[in-house]
């Protein structure tokens, strides 16, 4: 069983790799901080196992206790390499022995593993960030006019309101 873990584990090391890393680098998109107070703590970590993205939010106000913070948009931070790399080998080994403990029980998931290649793993990757860049930017490109930005000091509430409406910024395809 050993030996079969170390073939294993040896002719599926790069595409758990690439797996360990899309899943560690995107972790610091769906983690959360909270803070209970802003004079408490100023710096939200985030990413997972351990945090290795810190993000300073020591510029914005008073907030209501608890709120949870995450990545924001032009926010000073700062990259901790040394356990974003750790939290890496922590997921590769997990990821290893789980696809392992899969491949072993489930001999029909074997067919599966054929497939599982960093080439296809990156075209999967690749497929996936098409689809987000879609859905982030396609409805502006395909309307070929202005955008409407809502601005708001609040990031909880970005509906505008009476002291805040909504400005209009032109398309890249209108600016000039």
């Amino acid at each position: 069983m050993i030996i079969k873990f170390f073939s294993f584990s040896k002719k599926y090391f790069f595409p758990i790799l690439v797996l360990s890393v899309i899943f560690v680098y995107s972790s610091i998109f769906w983690t959360t901080d909270t803070i209970y107070q802003l004079e408490e703590k100023y710096l939200v970590d985030v990413g997972v196992p351990f945090a290795f993205y810190s993000i300073n939010y020591s510029h914005i106000g008073p907030i209501e206790s608890p709120q949870e913070l995450g990545i924001g948009w032009q926010v000073p931070a700062s990259f901790i390499w040394n356990m974003f790399f750790l939290n890496i080998m922590i997921v590769q080994s997990v990821f290893t022995i789980v696809f392992f403990l899969v491949y072993s029980i489930f001999p029909k998931t074997q067919k599966f593993f054929r497939f599982f290649s960093v080439k296809n793993v990156l075209t999967g990757l690749l497929f996936f960030v098409a689809i987000i860049f879609i859905y982030a930017f396609g409805p502006s490109l395909l309307a070929g006019g202005e955008v409407s930005v809502r601005t708001s000091p609040d990031m909880n509430n970005p509906v505008p309101n009476s002291e805040f409406p909504a400005t209009h910024v032109p398309s890249p395809a209108t600016a000039n």
